[in-house]
C-alpha cells in the first residue's frame, strides 16, 4: 500500500503543518532503509513524519523525505 488513504486523513484532521508549529516538542525515529541507520525527525511537514513512521514492510510502502526512503524504526 502506498499510504494515500492515511495521508489525506492525516492532513483532514486540521493539525500544524510542520513538526515546528506543535505547541509541545516532538521527534520520532525512523530508519533510513537503505543504510539501516536512526533518522531523527524533528523538523519539517509533520504528514511526511508520521506517514514515514507507519512505512512497514509488506505493510505501508516507505516513504521519501530529503532524499532518504524512511520507514518505522525497529530499534527502539
Amino acid at each position: 500500500m502506498d499510504g494515500a488513504h492515511i495521508v489525506s486523513w492525516l492532513t483532514d484532521l486540521g493539525q500544524p503543518k510542520t513538526i515546528e508549529d506543535l505547541k509541545i516538542p516532538f521527534a520520532a525515529v525512523a530508519i533510513d532503509i537503505s543504510f539501516g541507520s536512526k533518522i531523527w525527525l524533528q523538523s519539517g511537514s509533520l504528514v511526511r513524519s508520521v506517514r514515514a513512521l507507519i512505512g512497514m514492510l509488506g505493510l505501508f510502502s516507505p516513504t521519501k523525505i530529503n532524499e532518504r526512503w524512511l520507514e518505522l524504526s525497529r530499534l527502539i
